[in-house]
Formats: structure tokens, sequence, C-alpha cells
């Protein structure tokens, strides 16, 4: 399926790949005999749904069973992500009625999305807010606490935000 990216093969010289179709060929498979063939993938960091995956087989010689040629099997899908945040201000001592300007970065580190990102920020009562950037409808400010939704972070995405308040 096309959330699936292939990683490799562990027989990659009977082994082809032409778009999403890995093709193994293998030529003469006496009776009795098998063939494994080990596949790696990665799943789409937005996946959050199970993963389904299925393979046949196929033979030039007439097969009496040929209902059984055909394999799938569905693998759950755990979405998992590290958000981080990281605060800084440009100062370390303000007076009454200097400015504050506060940089926020949150980062999501993966490996899947994440989803719903919101970042919440309540301001302290020494300061009064000035502005935020980026403003509406990413991020607002109300009753003293600014709140920003993201929406889907990609793993090793990051949002930025900058806070400016005033000291009191």
């Amino acid at each position: 399926p096309s959330y699936l990216t292939l990683v490799e093969t562990d027989d990659p010289d009977r082994c082809s790949v032409v778009g999403q179709v890995i093709t193994c060929s293998y030529g003469t498979l006496a009776p009795g005999a098998t063939r494994t063939v080990e596949v790696t993938v990665l799943v789409d960091p937005a996946r959050t749904a199970a993963a389904t995956n299925a393979a046949d087989v196929t033979t030039t010689t007439p097969d009496t069973a040929p209902a059984n040629n055909h394999s799938e099997v569905t693998t759950p899908v755990t979405p998992v992500s590290d958000v981080s945040v990281v605060k800084t201000a440009d100062g370390t001592e303000f007076h009454g009625g200097d400015v504050v300007t506060y940089t926020l970065v949150a980062r999501n580190a993966g490996p899947s999305t994440a989803t719903a990102v919101t970042l919440t920020d309540p301001i302290p009562d020494d300061l009064t807010f000035v502005s935020v950037t980026p403003g509406a409808p990413t991020c607002t400010e109300a009753a003293g606490t600014v709140s920003c939704s993201f929406g889907a972070l990609a793993p090793g995405a990051s949002q930025t935000v900058t806070i400016r308040a005033k000291a009191k």
C-alpha cells in the first residue's frame, strides 16, 4: 500500500521493485519446498490505522488449489510522538516598563506525526501581554494565557512562537 515504503528485502538478487510492487522470481519450486522472503518497510509517520499488506504467488504450472495463492496480514499501527518545548527569554533582568520577548519552540522528535498539537503559556502576573507571533488563528491570548493550535506536526518539524510582554 502507498503508506508503506520499502526499506529492503533479504533477497535483492531475486526480488525487484516497480512502484509499490515487489516481485521475486524463484524459478522451479520442488513439491514440498518453500521460499521465504523477508520484506522490511517503513510506515508513513502520519498513519494511525492498521497496516494491511498482501502477497500472491503464481506459477505457469497448472495449480490444483488456486484459492490458497493469496495471503494478507494486518498489523496494528500505534502512533508515537515525542513533542517538546524550549522557552527562552531575551534577557535575565527586567525593570518596570521593559518589554520581555519569549521565544518558544515546539518540536516533534517522532517517529510518528503528532496530531492536535497545542502550546499553552500562562503569562506571569507581573507581566502584561503585548503580542504573539504567529497571531490568530494559530495563536491567541485570553485572560493572560497564550494558546497556540498547530494541528499536525511531522517528525522533525517544529513551530516557533514569539511572545512579547511588558514588565509591570
